[in-house]
């Protein structure tokens, strides 16, 4: 009986370390998953960009539809909730028109033109963020807008070659700004040579690193 006793307690404590090992291997490929960069964005045609990342583009009756473009939607890699205006409500250039969400912190978005806000993205509210990350210039849209002047409305926006090439500098910039950022849980919101961001880096941020990019690239005082 009592060799049983010590059989099975060997066995017990060799099942426990096979345990532990195992934790320890899984543990350990977690912290080797490879971050991921930013992909090549994207730059559809009849799009304008605005300083603050918001884009615009021109309805066929003349109404303006916006979005935050593909620099933003990558930096957040995924957000939790969009909060968007009501329809009838009075947007102004450069202030803010949509809000994003991410782990209990807020991004506004600012809007590109001035209006009045004729229908927002009809998409549910736990479909939008997807909409958002894979689709910012299509199905991530976030309202029409009729503007206050049409003649107006587009006139300081990049568009063409001009805004892609803007948007290609914006991800370098970016890249300096989160190379002089810590990340609090110690991962690196820069891939390692620092020529790239990473997917994903602005959640990866802390409350002063988000504040400042907002300030920096979103314009929100």
């Amino acid at each position: 009986m009592t060799a049983v006793l010590v059989i099975l307690t060997i066995v017990l404590f060799i099942a426990i370390d096979l345990v532990r090992l195992r934790y320890e291997r899984r543990r350990r490929a977690d912290q080797a998953q490879p971050v991921a960069a930013f992909s090549p964005l994207r730059y559809p045609r009849g799009i304008f960009l605005s300083s603050g990342h918001s884009w615009a583009s021109l309805t066929d009756v003349g109404e303006i539809r916006v979005g935050a473009d593909e620099l933003v939607t990558q930096a957040l890699g995924r957000v939790d909730r969009v909060e968007l205006p009501e329809a009838g409500t009075h947007v102004e250039r450069g202030r803010p028109l949509a809000h994003l969400q991410e782990k209990g912190r807020t991004l506004a978005i600012c809007s590109p033109v001035t209006g009045v806000v004729v229908a927002v993205n009809p998409a549910a509210p736990e479909s939008l963020p997807d909409a958002l990350k894979d689709d910012p210039y299509g199905a991530g849209w976030f309202a029409r807008i009729w503007p206050a002047e049409h003649t107006e409305a587009l006139a300081g926006l990049k568009v063409g070659e001009r805004a892609a090439a803007w948007l290609r500098s914006e991800v370098q910039r970016l890249a300096d700004f989160l190379s002089r950022r810590s990340a609090p849980r110690g991962e690196a919101p820069v891939l390692a040579d620092g020529a790239q961001p990473a997917l994903g880096a602005i959640g990866l941020l802390d409350d002063a690193g988000l504040e400042a990019f907002g300030e920096e690239f979103l314009h929100m005082r």
